[in-house]
């Protein structure tokens, strides 16, 4: 039973040389469990990641300079160097590739050596590759890393993204060469439709091109029935007199127009001569309005005390009454702007003459004011009057347009008309045998490519049935290793979630043309379709769970380790979270697995809580990437606090 199944490589060695990231070469041997890859930020982390899975499967065409990017002067010293020691179905395979070009420097399988100068080392190691493990392609194995057994800190959720996780469903526990005839059925499918819609595009196309030609056959046959010389010289000679009552009535709106815009123009003169008489008159109350209560209003302080002086006969200091001939002397010596006490000469505008004819002032204002609301009452009635016969002006203008237009549609009636009659005359009548002709061509064409479409659809329904008579197949082998599966994922999940489950559903990617069956996470009871019906912390542990349960149900059917590479998102936990994260990891690596935690230090209390429920030597099973990577300034200068993190976290594991 287990050869039915693929064989992952394990990776046991990675070995980096010539590498200007970092400032010495560096290497590493990873062993059964927990493995640690640990460091500051931009020190090289989640390049080391890449360096293994380019090392293995190649740089894809489009990131062919991935790694030379990262350097910031492209002058590579030296070839920069990946060495990979893996063990595949217990063939020991070393490979050394350029990381400048993704080239294959070196290759070793079972000690037995191959050479640049003389072999094809590409073909050799994934011939190698694919004869050992049972892929169909080294992409199969390049997907695998990339979607499943490498999770990126902001990695996509495999749990929720149906098209990758049930493509990695059928590679783990599909028999050997499922995917691949599931791929090819696939393509078939697609491509057969794909022909199909084509043909029917075609076809459709050649109909809609008989429809025009049909109508335009009828169209002509009426045409040519409708063609009566006397008929159309009557129908010319009515149009002719139409066309000299549309002209007559044009000319009329004319004169009708002119008149309007004449009573019009005199409308807006006399607005123009009332407007000017109220802009005259409102200056002259303006002016007298001002000269009167400028006189009286001057200075508030001034005037009052004169007209309590002069009503009351109070003096404003006081409050006492003066004789009436000091007031008297006191009212006349304001009269002539000077001050009663110093004799000089007094900061207002008052004007007694004015003042002493302020009734007058007053009734004339009066008049004025009646006057200027006349003249308000006038102007108002004359623009109302301008406005109707602008309204008036505007029908009869639009009026005339819809005539000059009805005027044009007769003008071409007529020219149609004739040209139609010169047409019978002349004996130009098309003849119908053409359409005729191109009627049956194109009958033809869409006959066959209606038995292409046919063809086509014909191939494209048994694919697809046999593409889901495959996929229904499958779909049992799942529901066979489901009850495996929940228990698995329950022992991970469970330690965040009560009631956690997972769920056999068929969904449908965009991509796909059947509904696949996936593993959905059933939560409290409520199925969980998408990452956002729960917190992000809880989707990445789900996520964590979910990978986790694919590598260890794929350990316990075929008994083949796998490497799970996990950069931890450690940050977003809580307190109370951290723990039970620690004891999800060590679980995991201790049931023989090779589990690579990438960190960078965020959360120093959860790699304390891992590497001590590990109970292993840390000291063996780590790459410090402060020693070998490039420090930025900040980081030279926090050296001394990074170094005091490490130690405590190094030495925790010899307080387990």
């Amino acid at each position: 039973m287990k050869n039915e199944y693929i064989k992952l490589p394990i990776i046991k060695e990675v070995e980096v040389k010539g590498y200007e990231l970092y400032k010495s070469d560096w290497k590493y041997e990873f062993k059964k469990g927990i493995n640690l890859f640990l460091g500051g930020n931009t020190l090289g982390k989640t390049t080391s990641v890449y360096i293994m899975l380019y090392g293995i499967a190649g740089i894809p065409e489009g990131k062919i300079d991935f790694f030379t990017k990262r350097i910031k002067s492209n002058n590579l010293k030296k070839v920069p160097v990946v060495g990979l020691k893996l063990e595949l179905n217990d063939t020991i395979i070393e490979i050394e590739r350029n990381l400048g070009n993704s080239s294959i420097i070196c290759l070793s399988i079972d000690d037995e050596h191959y050479y640049e100068e003389k072999d094809d080392l590409k073909q050799i190691y994934e011939n190698k590759i694919i004869s050992l493990s049972g892929f169909s392609s080294l992409e199969d194995y390049r997907f695998l890393l990339e979607r499943l057994l490498i999770r990126e800190e902001e990695g996509t959720y495999l749990l929720w993204r149906t098209a990758d996780q049930a493509r990695i469903l059928r590679l783990l526990f599909g028999y050997e060469g499922l995917d691949k005839q599931f791929v090819q059925l696939e393509k078939k499918v697609t491509e057969y439709d794909t022909k199909m819609r084509g043909q029917q595009d075609i076809q459709a196309q050649f109909k809609k091109r008989l429809e025009v030609i049909r109508d335009q056959k009828t169209s002509r046959l009426d045409e040519l029935e409708a063609m009566n010389v006397e008929k159309l010289e009557n129908r010319i000679q009515s149009l002719e007199k139409e066309r000299e009552e549309i002209i007559k009535q044009q000319e009329r709106l004319k004169k009708e127009i002119g008149i309007l815009k004449q009573k019009k123009e005199a409308t807006a003169e006399k607005i123009s001569v009332k407007s000017n008489k109220m802009e005259e008159l409102e200056s002259k109350i303006l002016y007298l309005e001002n000269e009167f209560f400028e006189s009286i209003y001057s200075d508030p302080k001034i005037l009052l005390a004169r007209h309590k002086l002069e009503v009351y006969g109070i003096c404003m200091f006081c409050t006492q009454k003066p004789p009436a001939k000091v007031t008297k002397e006191i009212i006349h010596k304001t009269e002539q702007g000077s001050c009663p006490v110093c004799g000089s000469q007094l900061p207002i505008k008052f004007k007694p003459e004015i003042y002493k004819q302020k009734r007058k002032i007053v009734a004339d204002l009066k008049l004025k004011r009646k006057e200027l609301l006349r003249l308000k009452k006038e102007l108002e009635t004359v623009t109302k009057d301008f406005q109707k016969k602008e309204e008036e002006l505007n029908k009869l203008q639009n009026y005339y347009f819809k005539v000059t237009d009805s005027l044009s549609v007769n003008i071409t009636e007529i020219d149609d008309s004739k040209l139609r009659l010169v047409d019978i005359k002349k004996g130009k009548i098309e003849d119908i045998a053409t359409y005729d002709r191109d009627i049956k061509n194109l009958q033809t064409h869409i006959e066959y490519y209606q038995k292409e479409a046919e063809k086509a659809k014909v191939k494209y329904k048994d694919s697809i049935e046999k593409l889901k008579k495959l996929n229904e197949k499958f779909e049992k082998d799942l529901n066979n290793l489901q009850q495996d599966m929940v228990k698995i994922f329950r022992e991970y999940a469970g330690a965040l979630f009560v009631q956690c489950n997972l769920d056999i559903q068929r969904e449908k990617p965009r991509e796909s043309k059947i509904h696949l069956p996936v593993f959905l996470p059933k939560i409290d009871n409520t199925l969980r379709k998408s990452f956002d019906q729960v917190s992000k912390s809880e989707a990445i542990f789900l996520e964590y769970a979910f990978r986790m349960t694919l590598c260890e149900l794929y350990n316990k059917i075929t008994g083949n380790s796998l490497n799970l590479i996990i950069e931890t998102s450690e940050g977003i936990f809580d307190v109370g979270v951290i723990e039970m994260l620690s004891d999800v990891f060590a679980n995991f690596s201790g049931r023989s697995q090779y589990l690579l935690i990438v960190s960078n230090l965020g959360r120093e209390d959860f790699l304390e809580f891992l590497i001590k429920k590990c109970k292993v030597d840390i000291k063996q099973r780590m790459v410090n990437f402060f020693n070998i990577g490039r420090l930025s300034k900040i980081q030279r200068d926090k050296l001394s606090r990074y170094k005091k993190v490490m130690d405590k976290i190094i030495n925790s594991s010899s307080e387990r």
